[in-house]
């Protein structure tokens, strides 16, 4: 059984290691993905030969590997990994790369010869790497997440119950298969039974009929013309975002937010939260809420707002409640005007 443990900050510092190593947590520099395994050295790889020496290389270090998302936490002994690869059709220029998660929110990478760091290109944070900028020269494409997990980690309870080798190793195995095969433990199946399983996934442009879909059935008026062309503008401009939450994977409610410039830092604004009749007073806008805000924070913003009517009940005590404090209340006046027409 080997050693390899989950890592601890920017470390190891060692120049020699190149992204892979690094983010694996490897002690020793490798020449290419699958090297461990015994896999030749063809120089070109694609995206799921990849995945598949990735594999193969932590099975021989005693690691499991699953795919995972962004919002995924990773447990106490497990850390997160994302690849990116880029292929610009010529087979010279093909390239991968591997980034690691230190602390939620905080990712860091290496390239060989090269100290480890947490700014991308540019100089900025790596708060997302999916919005990372990994190379000048080379478009890399963000691939996804995975999570490591050792499997020694699987034997606590034998070593808390002083069980002889043979049961350690049955045990082990079965470890192997649960986590292979169903990817949670039993206390999280309880859980889920229970509670449901709930996620928050940022929109894409091909969301945009569930995000239409959802205001149908919020009880809300039909989107007009402007409203929808501002929710496509979000799902492809940096400056906002749109949030959508899934209980037990259908797409119940939704949450739009933005960047306002300011002189000093941008600010966070709450553009709309739309949910879907039956799922309304169940918590979901505290959770899209608290989303908005961390996807603001992570951006530099020191202050969040929002808007509604004052009728409003609901968003009102959402706000309150939320730690918002009122600034002002603003009535909105229109009148008619008369143009006079010349007849010719």
């Amino acid at each position: 059984m080997r050693s390899i443990k989950k890592p601890i900050g920017l470390n190891p510092t060692e120049r020699r290691l190149d992204c892979y190593a690094y983010a694996c947590n490897l002690n020793k520099p490798q020449d290419y993905v699958g090297q461990i395994a015994g896999y030749e050295d063809k120089g070109i790889f694609s995206k799921k030969e990849v995945i598949e020496r990735l594999i193969a290389d932590m099975t021989e270090e005693d690691i499991y590997v699953r795919e995972a998302s962004y919002e995924e936490t990773p447990s106490d002994w497990e850390w997160k990994i994302c690849l990116f690869a880029v292929d610009t059709g010529n087979k010279e220029e093909y390239d991968y790369h591997f980034m690691r998660e230190d602390k939620p929110r905080r990712w860091s990478h290496k390239f060989r010869g090269k100290k480890p760091t947490d700014k991308d290109i540019y100089g900025a944070t790596i708060t997302d790497p999916r919005l990372a900028e990994v190379s000048l020269r080379y478009n890399y494409k963000f691939v996804g997440f995975f999570i490591l997990c050792p499997l020694w980690a699987d034997l606590r309870v034998c070593f808390f119950l002083n069980i002889n080798r043979n049961v350690s190793i049955f045990y082990l195995k079965f470890a192997v298969v649960k986590k292979l095969f169903f990817c949670y433990d039993i206390g999280n199946l309880f859980k889920y039974k229970k509670e449901g399983i709930h996620m928050i996934k940022e929109a894409k442009i091909s969301d945009y009929d569930i995000i239409a879909q959802i205001d149908e059935d919020s009880n809300k008026n039909q989107l007009e013309n402007e409203q929808l062309n501002n929710i496509r503008e979000a799902l492809t401009n940096y400056s906002k975002v749109v949030f959508i939450d899934y209980e037990n994977e259908i797409p119940v409610a939704y949450a739009q937010c933005s960047l306002q410039d300011e002189n000093i830092s941008p600010i966070g604004y709450l553009e709309k939260i739309s949910i879907k009749r039956n799922y309304q007073n169940k918590g979901i806008a505290k959770k899209l809420l608290n989303k908005c805000e961390d996807w603001a924070k992570d951006r530099g913003c020191e202050k969040f707002t929002a808007s509604c009517n004052i009728d409003d009940e609901q968003a009102m005590n959402l706000y309150n409640y939320s730690g918002f404090s009122e600034i002002s209340k603003v009535a909105y006046f229109s009148k008619e005007l008369n143009i006079w027409k010349v007849e010719d």
